[in-house]
């Protein structure tokens, strides 16, 4: 066989061990019978995307490029041994380079020291050498979106300037102007909160990324540039409603570092502005002749306001406690009242509360066209109570509202409301939309009217308020989602009528009905009031006359509406239900659309649902547009 010349062992040699062993050195130096230095071998999916990615933000290590910029300059001992003194000296060495490329690793190198050393003033210069190398210097081409230093920059920046202004004590940030020293160079700030449309006195304000986000489906999150925050705004909220949610207002924001110079003059001081946004309001900002978009975390601003300890326990209180949960009772704005804005309203059902609406809150809002033109209201209510004594609260409530902030009626926007309800709160919704007479009711009911009741003056304006419903001139879509529109079939069942027994209702309730029950014939009274008064749950009985008139009552046809139907895990509507309402109830002639959703009766968060909603929105914000459009 052929013999390779670079790896045979002469064995005529006089000195046979000498020759083995020069022989065998030969053997592991020859070409071809060693591994090569340099070559390539397989490698995982895991391991390249951990060579890709490795940079500041992840490690305790620069990533590839700084480490190779350390290496050339020759100051990788140096940085270990003395961060900011090397930082000094890189600063200066870039500087007669004209900064470049070189801003990136000054910014990814300055991220490290601050975090190795605790260093505010590290981190401060980081954002400041990130927004230089992502502005760019005057005629200088700016980084490439494709290339990875891009986004991590954006990252180092939005990072380092919520720990470059971390109070010591940790928690909120603090804006405060003045002069602050760099490593290398100083920066003069100056604070800017005119972009911030709201109350600024005592204003907190929280570091979404270090806080994590429990019970939401989906984070959702707005990628660009600047420090996503919480702002919270020390004021008492702008509804009517008595829970906790309402001793503070809470805003998604960004806080932004513009910075204004060049590289060059860094060392003899730059000017910068520290801006607060609010995110409800601007999703982008006007940096280096293009827009930009602004970092956000709607998400999260929604988690911290949920995260309220009574509201949660509304459930129960407000389902059976009726006539003390009563004052927790109205409207709730997550948000501050915005006049060019379209306002949503969400009304919870039975034994829930208003924080059931998270999930459908958090994916609209992540909707750009949604948030900037909508508001959402919550409407919490002691459901244990009759749905019309409920229904009635939310009309006077929302009425109230109207006229406080728009006495003259000159808001297009405030008068194009939307109402959706889930399960009971449909019932209360469709009381916003229809056309209902008290004396017809009450012959309906009772065989009477209400003059022949004669009721003093206080218990007939009771009745009225419940009976003589008009449809709201402000509301102009609803949507019914789970809604019993005849009945729950589980409200007929003997737990319920037990349960209904338990409710406490209004004392003025209580009042009405004895008196009532003392003028009618016990022939022409329904067997549920001759015993007490008839509650929520009574009404969802798909045998109360009340809700059959209800039922038969047509949707003013002005007002747009949309049914949203779960229907468990069926695959035809006819027979199905969700757990607690059968198709039949829930549907209704006449909306403009019939969604099925493949789910149980909580279907507020189910993909098809919000997908739903988002459509529905959308069409509503286009048709208002139009309207104003063909306004004269």
């Amino acid at each position: 066989m052929p013999v390779n010349p670079s790896c045979a062992v002469a064995t005529t040699s006089p000195r046979p061990i000498l020759a083995l062993a020069l022989g065998a050195a030969w053997s592991l130096l020859a070409p071809g019978c060693f591994a090569p230095p340099v070559r390539v071998e397989p490698r995982s999916e895991q391991a390249l995307h951990r060579d890709l990615d490795t940079c500041a933000l992840q490690a305790d290590a620069p990533s590839a490029w700084t480490a190779w910029a350390l290496t050339l300059l020759e100051a990788e001992e140096n940085y270990e041994r003395d961060p900011v003194a090397t930082l000094r000296s890189l600063h200066a060495w870039f500087a007669e380079q004209d900064g470049g490329e070189g801003l990136f690793a000054l910014a990814e190198l300055s991220y490290l020291a601050g975090a190795r050393l605790n260093d505010s003033s590290c981190f401060l210069a980081a954002a400041v050498y990130a927004h230089l190398f992502l502005v760019g210097e005057k005629d200088a081409v700016r980084p490439s979106p494709y290339d990875r230093r891009f986004r991590w920059a954006c990252d180092i920046y939005n990072r380092s300037l919520v720990r470059a202004l971390k109070s010591p004590e940790g928690g909120s940030l603090r804006l405060e102007p003045g002069r602050r020293e760099l490593p290398a160079g100083s920066l003069q700030m100056q604070v800017d909160l005119s972009h911030f449309p709201f109350e600024t006195e005592g204003l907190e304000l929280l570091a979404a990324d270090e806080l994590e986000v429990i019970g939401l489906e989906f984070r959702m999150r707005d990628s660009g540039l600047g420090a996503p925050l919480i702002a919270v705004v020390q004021r008492r909220g702008e509804g009517t409603a008595g829970v906790g949610i309402q001793d503070r207002t809470n805003v998604p924001a960004t806080l932004f570092l513009r910075v204004h110079g060049s590289f060059r003059d860094l060392q003899a001081g730059l000017s910068a502005e520290l801006e607060l946004y609010s995110t409800y309001d601007a999703t982008w900002i006007e940096l280096g002749g293009g827009p930009v978009p602004l970092e956000s975390d709607p998400s999260a601003t929604l988690a911290y306001a949920l995260e309220v300890a009574d509201l949660w326990e509304f459930d129960i209180a407000g389902f059976f406690r009726g006539r003390d949960a009563m004052r927790q009772n109205g409207l709730i704005l997550p948000r501050p009242f915005q006049a060019g804005r379209i306002p949503v309203v969400l009304v919870h059902g039975t034994a829930s509360n208003p924080a059931y609406w998270a999930e459908l809150l958090n994916s609209l809002q992540a909707d750009p066209l949604i948030r900037s033109r909508v508001q959402f209201w919550l409407f919490i209510y002691t459901s244990g109570n009759p749905v019309v004594y409920s229904a009635a609260s939310l009309r006077e409530d929302l009425a109230a509202m109207v006229q406080a902030r728009d006495p003259e009626g000159r808001n297009p926007f405030l008068r194009n409301m939307v109402v959706v309800g889930h399960s009971q709160g449909g019932l209360l919704t469709k009381l916003t939309a229809v056309h209902l007479d008290a004396d017809e009711v009450l012959r309906r009911l009772l065989g009477t009217s209400l003059g022949e009741l004669h009721l003093d003056e206080k218990d007939g304006q009771l009745v009225q308020r419940c009976f003589d419903v008009e449809p709201l001139p402000f509301v102009s879509r609803v949507v019914f989602v789970a809604t019993p529109h005849r009945g729950s079939f589980l409200a007929a069942r003997w737990f319920s009528r037990l349960l209904a027994k338990l409710i406490a209702v209004p004392g003025e309730l209580v009042g009405l009905t004895q008196r009532v029950v003392g003028r009618v014939p016990d022939e022409r009274l329904p067997a549920e009031i001759r015993e007490r008064v008839p509650t929520s749950l009574d009404n969802m009985n798909p045998g109360h006359p009340f809700l059959k008139i209800l039922a038969e009552t047509p949707i003013d046809p002005r007002i747009p509406a949309h049914s949203i139907i779960p229907i468990g895990d069926a695959t035809e509507p006819a027979g199905a239900d969700d757990g607690v309402v059968e198709y039949e109830s829930a549907h209704i002639a006449g909306v403009e659309s019939e969604l099925l959703v493949p789910c149980g009766h909580s279907c507020q968060g189910h993909p098809r649902t919000l997908i739903e909603m988002r459509r529905i929105l959308r069409e509503h914000i286009q048709a208002v547009d139009a309207g104003l459009n063909r306004a004269p």
